[in-house]
């Protein structure tokens, strides 16, 4: 996740660097749009993970004969 998020220079985005600038700053746009891409990637990497996790404990259980 980390690394995905340097190579598109956002990192600064979860480790506090780039500060939310206020709502008048002619900058709180973009800054607005790139935070929400970073949550994006952040909630389909997370999500990906639990989904690959509970098809594949649902597979273990189909082959056991526990479902």
């Amino acid at each position: 996740m980390i690394i995905a998020l340097s190579t598109k220079t956002k990192l600064e985005l979860i480790d506090g660097t780039a500060k939310e600038p206020s709502k008048t700053n002619s900058s709180y746009h973009s800054w607005k749009l790139y935070n929400n891409i970073v949550v994006s990637c952040i909630v389909h990497f997370i999500f990906g993970s639990i989904r690959k996790k509970a098809f594949y404990g649902w597979i273990k259980q189909k082959k056991s004969g526990m479902t």
